[in-house]
């Protein structure tokens, strides 16, 4: 849920056990995204392909953004593996596959 006090609504609260997380804010298309930031999400999808959850998957693109929701994700690390930016990381393993 974004913070009301934040006028650029890129602050948001996430429930203490959520694990996965997207490092990124941006809702601008890809190539945007990528001509100002290397590590931004770019909305590709290959985090929902690979994410196992079904018939509703944990992890969808909104806005050019992939969100994760965390009722239903299930930390098997999938999206982390494939994610080609590396927007999306593992706070409990502090994992970001090397770039």
């Amino acid at each position: 849920m974004p913070i009301a006090a934040c006028p650029k609504k890129v602050i948001e609260v996430l429930p203490a056990s959520a694990r996965i997380l997207v490092a990124c804010h941006s809702k601008d298309k890809g190539g945007v995204t990528r001509k100002y930031c290397t590590v931004g999400c770019t909305g590709c999808l290959k985090c929902v392909k690979v994410c196992p959850v079904a018939p509703v998957k944990a992890v969808n693109v909104e806005n050019n953004l992939s969100r994760i929701d965390n009722a239903l994700c299930t930390a098997c690390g999938l999206c982390v593996e494939n994610c080609p930016t590396k927007a999306i990381v593992d706070i409990v393993l502090k994992k970001q596959p090397s770039r």
